[in-house]
């Protein structure tokens, strides 16, 4: 191989990685589900990619989506991936397998910006029905 054919590979190599790198640290990441909340389609120690760049603002999230999303316990960040249910200005009323969007609630908590999740495995996860919805700033990416 001549030289200028090893330098032309060697330059690629090397901005094939540089892509790779920024790609990640800007574009795309993937994540490790931790626990069995979003079981049977996604079990623990599954790896999904997240696209970073899914959301410019809140109108931009669907309901239905899955999201990744950093949230504080106890002074230890934490990163979550759940299912988005309920949207800014819905109420949403859980209880048991129940799960009512803008219907007839007993008690109506509207939020701003806010999004109510849960774990398609509702007896495992721990969501929005313990720590309540997440803003729309802690959402990091959208699953691929």
């Amino acid at each position: 191989m001549s030289k200028r054919k090893s330098k032309i590979l060697l330059g690629s190599i090397v901005a094939a990685i540089a892509v790779l790198l920024l790609g990640r640290a800007f574009v795309l990441d993937y994540y490790e589900i931790p626990q069995n909340g979003m079981y049977p389609g996604l079990p623990a120690d599954s790896l999904v990619f997240g696209y970073k760049l899914a959301y410019s603002n809140p109108s931009d999230v669907q309901r239905g989506d899955i999201v990744i999303f950093k949230q504080e316990v106890k002074g230890q960040s934490y990163t979550y991936i759940w299912r988005v249910v309920g949207l800014p200005g819905e109420t949403v009323e859980a209880a048991g397998e129940s799960l009512v969007v803008d219907g007839e609630a007993a008690k109506r908590d509207r939020v701003r910006d806010h999004f109510f999740v849960m774990g398609d495995n509702r007896f495992r996860a721990k969501d929005s029905r313990s720590f309540g919805p997440i803003p729309f700033n802690s959402i990091v990416a959208r699953k691929l």
